[in-house]
């Protein structure tokens, strides 16, 4: 076989495999992760013609932009389910991302072989390095591709002054979709400074500012009064976390990186390529910096992952002709996500994956059945379980808890409605149900888990879960 059919072939197969098991959970009646339930929500007032926006601290907060909640609404009048809507939207962004970073890959080196080894290494690094987002209802691998679709376009146009425009434009529609992901527009900006392209940074700025100035103004008047200052609500923040996202994410792609910042730092003079540099070095900063905030996980380094990801594809050409032990290099980097799968410990044996995830899948439908026999408001650390089970969305357990921390939200009407046991079913994951030790206060508080022990009792336990009633 032809060394490159082996290259390709190994890729290939990584990619199957990592992705097999997030691709066959994302069709299973199950929660995914726990924005699930939030995102549902949200596109649940949608579709009520309810404002997101409505107040600047309560009890349930929309900290995203409105774009994603609004397109999974329309979309799911055509498939008629609003939870696997969103969770095919991930799917097709994770896909949209691989192909435009072939693309990117193809137009700086011409090869069609680099840029294929890069589409699969996309879907393989990503698969192994956050399994529990792909195929998940979170609009931020949905947004991805928008932000590489500006990045390709400026690869491809960047010396016509005129295709800044729509660039910008694909930047500000991608960030209504996920606000945060900043690295690409600021390595865009730093790229046409460094090429002293005045005129070009000019329509670029000229028309981003206005138009994320109108999406503003569109999100306030159309979703509600309260957006903006939702959007830009302090969080918990802690170097610790930061530094343990980042190990955790990267540590396992030492190698990998090395060799992409290698890379990155070979091109830094190439003024066709160092686009790439710019990008790694904008993402390792910013992604970095967002690690540290509360709530947040592997996805903060998801640019990252990306931005290697395109430089290794670079490497990949650079390398393809070269003889020794060098020439095995691109197998061995399309088998290392087997790694990081492995450490993570998730879907590495997806026979056995399977198996604990039709055992998760009994799980939620019996609790989710208990939920819809039991009459009256309900409060779940799930919002999934809550939001299919039809119940009010009273409590946001992560934002309302964020809020009372900071001293934002009052919990004196919460804490008395627990004492006098106003709510039929309070859920609680096992992590937090079964211990004293709560360290961990991101959803709940100390106080009110303590309440909600003192006032209700264990009434049905499933994987993962634990229902309580109020004591009789």
């Amino acid at each position: 076989m032809h060394r490159t059919s082996k290259q390709l072939l190994a890729a290939a197969l990584i990619a199957a495999y990592t992705a097999f098991v997030p691709v066959v959970r994302s069709g299973m009646h199950l929660e995914v992760g726990y924005n699930e339930g939030w995102n549902l929500y949200n596109a649940q007032a949608v579709l009520a013609h309810q404002p997101l926006y409505a107040e600047k601290f309560g009890w349930h907060t929309v900290n995203y932009p409105a774009l994603s909640f609004y397109i999974s609404a329309w979309l799911s009048h055509l498939t008629g389910d609003l939870l696997y809507t969103g969770r095919m939207l991930s799917l097709l962004g994770l896909l949209g991302s691989a192909l435009l970073l072939a693309a990117m890959v193809h137009r700086m080196t011409g090869s069609r072989h680099a840029a294929i080894f890069t589409a699969l290494l996309t879907v393989s690094v990503m698969c192994a390095s956050a399994p529990g987002y792909i195929g998940q209802y979170d609009p931020q691998i949905f947004a991805t591709p928008f932000f590489l679709a500006a990045l390709y376009l400026y690869l491809r146009s960047r010396d016509r002054t005129i295709a800044m425009v729509f660039v910008a434009l694909l930047f500000i529609l991608a960030g209504n979709i996920k606000h945060n992901l900043i690295d690409i527009p600021l390595a865009v900006a730093l790229d046409l400074l460094l090429a002293r392209r005045g005129r070009s940074l000019a329509f670029f700025l000229g028309t981003a500012i206005p138009a994320a100035a109108l999406s503003l103004w569109m999100n306030q008047h159309f979703a509600g009064p309260a957006f903006l200052s939702n959007l830009l609500t302090g969080r918990g923040y802690s170097l610790r976390h930061a530094f343990d996202n980042t190990i955790g994410t990267l540590g396992p792609l030492i190698p990998p990186f090395a060799i992409a910042c290698l890379a990155a730092w070979r091109l830094r003079d190439n003024p066709a390529l160092r686009i790439a540099t710019l990008w790694l070095a904008c993402a390792v900063v910013l992604n970095i910096f967002f690690a540290g905030g509360a709530g947040v996980a592997s996805n903060a380094l998801f640019d990252t992952l990306l931005a290697t990801v395109l430089l290794l594809g670079i490497f990949i050409h650079r390398i393809r002709f070269v003889t020794g032990p060098q020439q095995h290099l691109p197998v061995a980097l399309a088998l290392w996500p087997l790694l990081p799968l492995f450490i993570t410990n998730e879907t590495s044996l997806p026979g056995r994956d399977l198996q604990h995830l039709r055992q998760r899948q009994l799980s939620h439908r019996q609790a989710l059945a208990f939920l819809q026999q039991t009459p009256g408001p309900a409060i779940c650390e799930s919002l999934l379980l809550c939001a299919e089970a039809g119940k009010p969305y009273l409590y946001d357990p992560f934002n309302a808890t964020r809020f009372i921390q900071l001293g934002k939200l009052d919990p004196a009407p919460l804490y008395l409605q627990l004492t006098q046991r106003h709510f039929s079913i309070i859920q609680l994951n096992n992590s937090i149900a079964l211990t004293r030790a709560d360290v961990d206060a991101n959803r709940f508080t100390p106080e009110m888990l303590e309440l909600i022990r003192a006032n209700y009792r264990p009434a049905l336990t499933r994987d993962g879960a634990v229902l309580f009633r109020p004591n009789r």
